[in-house]
């Protein structure tokens, strides 16, 4: 009974902070800084939809009783550190950039380190922020920010794509909150300066490769039984290479695409059995991420929290349809 209590504690907790870093998503970049309407239609509709839909799924675990008590294991806090260190010192001592940088130590902790992979790739997007906005010191304690609440989440939203991103950036955001008072620490850049001149033929080109990406990491798990974490990071490491060999058609808008797609396309076969949905869940990671351009620029966990705001739109669509089609029956009978 005390373990049941505990657990309720972790999930409350991990919602909580998910629910105020959301808020902070929507008001901050819809409401105030955002200079683009279509950008403020677009999310409005999406926060509807990923709060209602967050609710649906955490009630559900919380009825599941599928607990294991309040752990705060210090390995798995220490496997984000670790994860967030590594990526932050390839990125910033070597010229991989973010992208390949967490790619590359997903893959390894894929390969070598796969009891605690998730932990490490969840580090990885924190260490995926720039040295604009943290020091190394700064990163290291973002890191075990985001181990404690990776923790806390360990049964919520399981089998979710994109969860390991939206704990990242929580850590991420959290860190962000201590350090906002220091002076050059901004992540709002306008629309008119970033250089987002796409026409048609780029538009379908930049939804096309993200839904290829959501796909093609399903596909590789799906098929050949690959972990999620090595899919994903081969999948973002793919994305580093097109743009290092098609420089005229390829930006860091699309392998950063790209990279958001694939943590959509991790999401369990529980949820999305058929790779149709993983093409829309790419399509809607795109159009989201394009909407939240402007704003969290270089802060580690942004590309996960798109994914994650995208599958939680998918699903309650899918809901709403079911819904719609069962008073339709309903109402015909």
């Amino acid at each position: 009974m005390e373990e049941d209590a505990l657990a309720y504690m972790k999930i409350a907790l991990f919602a909580t902070v998910l629910y105020t870093v959301m808020g902070q998503w929507f008001l901050w970049n819809a409401l105030i800084r955002s200079d683009s309407l279509s950008a403020f239609v677009f999310l409005f509709m999406a926060m509807i939809l990923a709060f209602f839909q967050s609710i649906k799924v955490l009630k559900g675990t919380l009825e599941s009783e599928r607990f294991y008590g309040l752990r705060f294991e210090m390995k798995t806090v220490l496997a984000v550190w670790l994860g967030t260190v590594l990526t932050y010192l390839l990125s910033s001592l070597t010229e991989l950039g973010s992208i390949a940088a967490s790619s590359l130590v997903g893959m390894a902790a894929g390969v070598f380190f796969i009891p605690h992979s998730l932990a490490v790739f969840c580090g990885s997007f924190i260490g995926m922020s720039s040295p604009e906005l943290f020091s190394f010191f700064d990163l290291g304690l973002a890191g075990l920010i985001g181990g404690f609440i990776y923790c806390c989440g360990s049964d919520a939203f399981e089998g979710m794509g994109g969860k390991l991103g939206a704990t990242a950036f929580m850590g991420s955001w959290m860190m962000f909150v201590i350090v906002s008072n220091r002076p050059g620490k901004e992540m709002f850049i306008p629309y008119n300066q970033l250089n987002v001149n796409f026409d048609m033929q780029g538009w379908l080109w930049f939804f096309t490769l993200c839904a290829l990406g959501s796909a093609l990491t399903y596909y590789l798990v799906d098929r050949f039984r690959v972990s999620p974490v090595l899919s994903a990071g081969f999948v973002g490491l793919i994305g580093v290479i097109l743009f290092l060999l098609f420089p005229h058609y390829m930006t860091e808008v699309h392998t950063a695409g790209i990279y958001s797609a694939a943590f959509a396309g991790m999401c369990s076969k529980k949820l999305f059995s058929n790779v149709s949905f993983y093409f829309i869940l790419g399509i809607v990671t795109g159009g989201l991420y394009m909407a939240v351009l402007p704003v969290f620029n270089h802060l580690g966990g942004k590309l996960g929290m798109t994914a994650f705001m995208a599958v939680l739109i998918v699903q309650a669509a899918i809901n709403i349809r079911a819904s719609n089609r069962n008073v339709f029956r309903f109402l015909k009978n």
